[in-house]
């Protein structure tokens, strides 16, 4: 199956066959996301720095649009919250210190910090897009929990646990 980069509304994601690859490489994968995203940051501020801010009103909102967007997303990407790219990484690592448990134990930190970022959202930015969005996150990991405690993986199935 060919690797494949797919966009939609709010994002996207790097299509592979995860069999194919290594966790760390993995992981390197899952940094690029939101790496290639500071880079822009970086190559932006460097221009700002070297030509000064746009005089043009329009290219002005746009740039710190660009600044604001590559930063506080990447940022925000690299929370342990799954499916963002911080919570794959998450269950990654959790999965290579713990194959038999490790993606429930990313799940749920991913909910706890759902739970965390939706409560901040709320009572520090009174943000009631930010808190739902945070509170979507935790519904999603809290549907996997469900789904992982309703149906464990059997002991002869040695790839069970990836379900």
């Amino acid at each position: 199956e060919p690797v494949g980069i797919v966009l939609y509304g709010m994002g996207g994601f790097c299509a592979f066959q995860t069999n194919r690859i290594t966790r760390w490489r993995r992981v390197f994968m899952l940094v690029c996301g939101p790496g290639a995203g500071f880079v822009l940051f970086g190559l932006v501020l460097a221009l700002v720095a070297v030509q000064g801010w746009p005089r043009n009103p329009i290219l002005n909102i746009a740039t710190h649009d660009l600044l604001n967007i590559n930063l506080l997303w990447g940022i925000l990407n690299l929370f342990p919250l799954w499916p963002l790219d911080g919570g794959q990484i998450t269950g990654t690592v959790l999965d290579m210190v713990s194959p038999r448990s490790g993606m429930r134990w990313a799940h749920v930190v991913s909910l706890l910090m759902a739970g965390l970022c939706a409560v901040l959202a709320w009572m520090l930015l009174h943000d009631v897009f930010m808190t739902l969005w945070f509170g979507f996150f935790g519904l999603i990991n809290f549907q996997v929990l469900q789904r992982l405690h309703a149906a464990p993986w059997q002991a002869d199935d040695p790839d069970g646990w990836r379900q």
